[in-house]
């Protein structure tokens, strides 16, 4: 039943989006079931996610809530300012339609400087999957693969069914697009993330990968300390409820994406995502002449959510 209302909000915000030519890439979920395991309810999705163009986002915004989708985050309306803070800051806006949460985001990850593949570029390397009746825009192959191991690695790793993503992508993706997979990773310092991960499902999940490390990929300090941090936080997130809290096991998984790269923008900007949290802004009006005070009132609301047990950000 969760998934057939899955798949129709899937099939309706598609034909939304093609009716007003708005193009995007149906990633997770569904599609991704879809596409590695042969069926789109395979693996349990809660949500919907979508890409589309950074230029399309204020469009998309306008069309969905005429449609009566209704926006969940960021819950107050933006001034032009904020929202270009907003988008800076976040990859993601969110909304709900007939119990059925959707995402959408304009790039892979919040963090630009983490893996940051222009729109563009995964638009013309796109494939498509036929899903009960209908064609689906996705990532392409080689770009799929390293978003996932990416988005595995910074969440480090700590449900079971991303890994098993992975096992079933090994065996469908063809070698020339492993081998992009490889380039791209180089390209965006992305070695030790994506063969720490390889390596680290082969082993510690202990189910063959059709694909294999090169020879010449890297061993180094950093590889060595997130396959440390990938069973860390497996085990402790398996112990939630007993001895890890909730809380302490995202400050952990916060505090060990600064392993993920060692480059001064990417920490910088991990950082600074941490100043702003845009929930603080349904309940604080600024104008935009006055938006740096909010800065200064950060600590408060942030003190306000942790008495409430709400720190997420």
């Amino acid at each position: 039943m969760r998934a057939m209302k899955l798949l129709r909000t899937l099939h309706n915000v598609s034909d939304i989006f093609d009716q007003h030519c708005i193009r995007f890439l149906a990633i997770k979920g569904p599609v991704l079931s879809q596409q590695i395991h042969g069926s789109s309810i395979y693996r349990r999705s809660l949500d919907l996610d979508f890409l589309i163009s950074q230029e399309d986002v204020r469009k998309v915004d306008k069309i969905l809530r005429t449609k009566g989708f209704i926006r969940l985050h960021p819950k107050a309306d933006l001034s032009n300012l904020q929202q270009k803070i907003f988008m800076a800051r976040d990859n993601v806006a969110c909304y709900e339609f007939a119990s059925t949460r959707i995402e959408i985001h304009w790039r892979l990850f919040e963090n630009p400087n983490y893996l940051d593949i222009a729109f563009d570029e995964l638009w013309h390397k796109r494939t498509v999957i036929a899903l009960t009746g209908k064609v689906l825009p996705t990532l392409g192959h080689s770009d799929n693969l390293l978003y996932l191991l990416a988005h595995g690695a910074k969440h480090f790793w700590i449900y079971l069914k991303w890994m098993d993503d992975i096992v079933a992508f090994s065996k469908i993706i063809p070698s020339d697009d492993y081998n992009e997979a490889v380039r791209l990773a180089r390209k965006y310092d992305l070695s030790d993330v994506m063969f720490s991960s390889l390596d680290f499902i082969r082993t510690f999940y202990g189910k063959e990968l059709k694909i294999s490390t090169p020879p010449s990929a890297p061993r180094s300090k950093r590889y060595r300390r997130l396959i440390s941090a990938f069973r860390c936080s497996f085990c402790e997130s398996s112990q939630l409820g007993k001895e890890v809290s909730p809380r302490w096991a995202r400050t952990l998984i916060f505090l060990r994406q600064f392993h993920l790269k060692s480059t001064f923008s990417y920490r910088m900007r991990l950082t600074l995502r941490w100043l702003i949290n845009f929930e603080d802004l349904s309940e604080l009006q600024l104008p935009s002449a006055l938006f740096p005070l909010y800065i200064f009132l950060r600590p408060v609301f942030w003190l306000k959510r942790f008495i409430k047990g709400k720190t997420d950000g």
